[in-house]
């Protein structure tokens, strides 16, 4: 009878261990569409001997196949991805602004004005010619201002993205230390639920080191430590709140770190990585560069006009006053930062266009046309000191930095993309779901389930056959 009663206790050890095969191999089936989901295998091992058992197999859970290593250089590349495509994403929507259409641009703005002066040397008393100087003069400080504002529109539409990223993270943390929580009070290691949880902890980390890059450190309980530029963002099961401001240095971006009991750390310099660096990049570099070369581009422009009409006679005779001034009030033309979005057409001109003008003392009418024909002569003369070109080669310097910049961010999403796929792949390969292999899994463990139920089948008619005899 102890015989038989083993017999009994390795059939139904059997049916029990294949069950659980089943079941794992049934999750994964289901869980191989799911992003983030990791292949489990069910821990199937042989019964240790004794009184009651002397062999077959039992189930003693399930196991979570995951490459560590794997996953770590993936969090890396989506850090690096992340960055690329924000910064390029920026820049994209910055170039159609301040990149209009043909017709549109500074350069064609410039050849206006400087023909509006070229028909002014010939006709320096004619109203129509003068209309069309004041005219010109004011679309070139409109488009100065246009262009200026775009950028500042860019600057603080980036600060708002900027600010709506690290809400996003902030969530994502708490939502990370509360799973930390969980896995690390979980009394059984090698559980369906236990993996399902670092799954979804292991996706929310993806997600985070998307907006910003983060390193892993494993404890030992299952639980992680997240670091991000030079601080910890999550410990354990205690998330720390980014809180990102435009209140750094020429309004810059301010990333600080707000620890448990308001102890604040600034991280700004540290923050490369992830869509949040990409930010920072795009609005407090490439932007504020182009910003400096338009205002520089104003300052000398609308400062060499100035020198030169202020030589000058206006048709009544009296001393020329300044063609370009700043905002607010009538002062010279505003030095960088500002002289883009300052920059104006003297209103006075504007509403007497005899107050140009055309030449000095000397020749009628008064001046003759030798300050428009000096004026005209600003379009072929380097500007600025040091010169840095003339209007049309500053414009067109202006346009190859911008296109370069998002060339350049163009070609390092791609390639950001392409090593994020990669990685993907790698970990896909060493912890993703085969449903090839897994309908194998699932055709061994029912035929062994079936097996097991064969045996137990056998021992019972044993049994029933014992007990007629006796």
């Amino acid at each position: 009878m102890t015989t038989l009663g083993n017999i009994f206790n390795v059939a139904q050890l059997g049916m029990q261990a294949n069950q659980v095969g089943v079941a794992v191999a049934g999750e994964n089936i289901n869980g191989a569409n799911t992003p983030g989901y990791s292949r489990r295998n069910a821990i199937i091992e042989r019964s240790p001997v004794d009184a009651f058992i002397t062999g077959g197999v039992r189930a003693t859970g399930v196991a979570r196949l995951f490459d560590t290593f794997a996953f770590r250089s993936l969090v890396r590349e989506q850090a690096l991805y992340g960055a690329a495509d924000a910064r390029k994403g920026s820049l994209t929507r910055l170039e159609a602004a301040v990149a209009p259409s043909a017709g549109a641009g500074l350069d064609d703005r410039f050849a206006e004005f400087f023909g509006a002066l070229d028909t002014l040397a010939l006709r320096a008393d004619d109203p129509t010619a003068r209309l069309e100087v004041t005219r010109t003069g004011q679309a070139i400080a409109n488009s100065f201002n246009q262009f200026a504002d775009a950028l500042s529109t860019a600057r603080a539409e980036l600060l708002t993205e900027a600010v709506d990223l690290a809400d996003g993270i902030n969530d994502q943390v708490t939502r990370i230390a509360a799973l930390n929580l969980k896995i690390s009070q979980s009394t059984k290691i090698h559980t369906s639920g236990r993996a399902q949880l670092l799954d979804e902890r292991d996706r929310l980390i993806r997600d985070v080191a998307e907006s910003i890059e983060v390193a892993i450190i494993p404890r030992d309980d299952g639980s992680v430590t997240l670091l991000s530029s030079g601080a910890a963002l999550v410990e354990q099961g205690t998330a720390h709140q980014l809180k990102v401001t435009g209140t750094g240095p020429n309004n810059d971006l301010k990333i600080e770190l707000i620890r448990p009991g308001s102890n604040i750390i600034e991280v700004t310099s540290r923050v490369r990585g992830g869509r949040l660096g990409g930010l920072r990049e795009a609005r407090d570099k490439d932007i504020v560069a182009m910003q400096k070369e338009l205002d520089k581009l104003a300052y000398d422009f609308g400062s060499a006009v100035n020198a030169v009409h202020t030589t000058g006679l206006d048709l009544y005779g009296n001393p020329a006053v300044a063609m370009f001034r700043g905002e607010p009030g009538p002062i010279p033309v505003p030095p960088t930062p500002g002289a883009g979005s300052g920059l104006r057409f003297e209103p006075l001109i504007a509403a007497d266009p005899n107050l140009i003008a055309a030449g000095n003392a000397g020749a009628p009418p008064p001046g003759g046309n030798t300050v428009a024909l000096a004026m005209s002569a600003l379009q072929i003369t380097a500007l600025g000191l040091p010169p840095n070109g003339t209007p049309a080669e500053r414009v067109a310097d202006f346009a190859g930095k911008l296109g370069s910049r998002v060339a350049s961010s163009n070609s390092e999403s791609t390639l950001r993309d392409s090593t994020r796929a990669h990685a993907e792949e790698v970990l896909e390969g060493s912890s993703g779901v085969s449903l090839d292999e897994e309908m194998v899994n699932l055709t061994r463990y029912q035929r062994a389930f079936e097996a097991s139920m064969r045996v137990l089948k056998t021992a019972d008619e044993m049994l029933q056959h014992i007990v007629e005899r006796l």
